[in-house]
């Protein structure tokens, strides 16, 4: 399959670990996460790397673009689609040791400010109380 010829075609040092419970110890051992998806859903993977401290890239994609704090597109976003781009993304920040670190510890704050479970929890319940607060009507203006 795909997977034996991807094996076969890699230089030493490629690891194919398949399916893992625990991706936090090989998070860490990464220099940068890449994301090139298509479409996602709710990208969990570029969450989880930020909130180990690693750079990402991601492609343009619903579900993917939000994940990324405020000021990293120029860095870590890419159309999709346009293995170019990916390709010259993800060499720009490997050839850069010192804003990987800097974008990794901004990735890290970002989740860490953001994806606090209290504060989804409160932001979810007040959207519900908004949703079942009676409003009054709103007039509309009739044209004569």
């Amino acid at each position: 399959g795909v997977g034996a010829r991807l094996a076969r075609c890699s230089p030493p040092g490629v690891i194919f670990a398949g399916a893992v419970a625990d991706t936090v110890p090989y998070l860490r051992a990464a220099d940068l996460v890449v994301l090139p998806s298509r479409w996602e859903g709710m990208a969990l993977a570029p969450l989880e790397a930020m909130a180990c401290a690693r750079p990402v890239v991601v492609t343009d994609v619903t579900g993917a673009r939000e994940s990324l704090p405020p000021g990293h597109d120029a860095h870590s976003l890419v159309p999709a689609d346009d293995p170019a781009a990916l390709a010259a993304a993800i060499v720009a920040l490997l050839r850069d040791a010192a804003l990987r670190d800097t974008l990794g510890r901004e990735a890290r704050a970002h989740v860490r400010s953001h994806g606090d479970a209290e504060r989804t929890a409160a932001a979810v319940l007040g959207l519900y109380q908004d949703l079942l607060t009676p409003q009054p009507p709103t007039r509309r203006s009739t044209p004569r």
